[in-house]
């Protein structure tokens, strides 16, 4: 059981540092200028870009949270603070759960939005300050 948890961490911490080497990069290419309307505009003209950028931010909290269960099966410590793990669990949740909706709406609810004219697109664009998908950021 041992090297099937080592391995299982070793592959999991591969997995997240890949997505988050990875995610930056998208992020600079997919880098918008303009107005918000402008850069909307750009992502309903090109969306594939966009789209591939916030497919990989979606898997940085799955990534994330693998990472974490594989590291408390492997890591032992001295104190047993159930507590604490309830409580970093439901925030763990809550993050997850936060930050999929925002970056998954990027390449689902957005995209049909733009794709209809809909001018509620704009409270959907994550580049938006005044967007859901920025506050739930």
């Amino acid at each position: 059981m041992k090297l099937n948890v080592n391995s299982m961490l070793l592959s999991n911490g591969i997995i997240f540092a890949l997505i988050l080497l990875m995610w930056p990069i998208l992020m600079v290419l997919s880098q918008l200028e303009g107005s918000i309307h402008q850069q909307m505009e750009a992502i309903e003209a090109a969306p594939a870009l966009y789209i591939l950028n916030f497919v990989l931010a979606s898997l940085i909290a799955p990534a994330l949270t693998m990472l974490l269960i594989s590291m408390n099966y492997e890591i032992k410590t001295r104190v047993k603070t159930p507590t604490l793990n309830i409580l970093g669990v439901a925030a763990l949740g809550f993050y997850v759960a936060l930050v999929s909706v925002g970056y998954i709406s990027q390449y689902t609810l957005l995209q049909l939005l733009l794709s209809h004219g809909n001018p509620a697109a704009e409270y959907w664009y994550f580049n938006n300050p005044d967007s859901a998908a920025y506050f739930l950021n």
